[in-house]
């Protein structure tokens, strides 16, 4: 997420962030962890490549709890490479 980045942006002494680029069904380069959505992504069992920037946009993160239960990140979604 975004808010990941902007994180480990502030740690001291990294050289650098790693993050993995996938393309859309559009082409758009999207920068996610993994190709397939369903392991972070619990409502999405589709591979990124098969999905549009728009429509990938519609997912939201989720994070799981101590209790194994999903709850929303807010408003983080896949970002774009731009």
């Amino acid at each position: 997420t975004m808010a990941a980045y902007r994180w480990a942006s502030k740690m001291n002494g990294a050289n650098g962030i790693e993050l993995d680029v996938w393309l859309s069904k559009d082409n758009v380069p999207m920068v996610n962890h993994d190709g397939y959505l369903g392991h972070t992504f619990a409502e999405c069992r589709e591979f990124l490549s098969s999905l549009t920037c728009e429509q990938l946009k519609q997912l939201k993160y989720l994070k799981k709890n101590k209790r194994d239960v999903f709850e929303q990140l807010g408003c983080e979604v896949i970002p774009t490479l731009e």
